[in-house]
């Protein structure tokens, strides 16, 4: 997945580290907290897409293993998972001049009976997902 967003923030998020009782960076707490993240402060968006702070975290926790990379400030930042938990901290990997960020996933077959992707369906709601947000929708889903 990618988005090419402002990027998600990777300093230590304060009130998060404090209710955790250890340091926890604000990339941590949107992959491995619900509903946590800027979407909910209504001076952030205008319009936002989504799952309402629960897409990616689900996405981690459902995962073998996870790679979130963040292009913010000029750098790239890397963290992995873990079947949604963190195996280290949030590392500078690199230089950037774009802000964005990009996760890699493997799903975790643990208890799930089809892990056979139907890209008709993806497809699909990409596309449901994508048009109340763009007014040109066939220049992004083209067939």
């Amino acid at each position: 997945m990618e988005d090419d967003g402002r990027g998600i923030p990777v300093e230590r998020h304060e009130q998060l580290s404090a209710e955790e009782g250890r340091d926890m960076s604000t990339l941590e707490g949107v992959m491995v907290k619900l509903k946590f993240g800027g979407k909910f402060d209504k001076d952030s968006y205008k319009t936002s897409g989504g799952l309402h702070g629960v897409g990616v975290t689900v996405v981690n926790f459902l995962s073998q293993w996870c790679e979130v990379q963040v292009c913010r400030d000029g750098h790239v930042y890397q963290q992995e998972y873990e079947r949604g938990v963190p195996t280290g901290p949030v590392k500078k990997i690199g230089h950037h001049h774009q802000a964005r960020h990009e996760d890699d996933v493997q799903a975790d077959a643990t208890g799930l009976s089809n892990t056979k992707y139907q890209f008709d369906i993806l497809y699909k709601r990409l596309q449901e997902l994508a048009f109340p947000l763009n007014k040109r929708r066939a220049d992004f889903f083209p067939r």
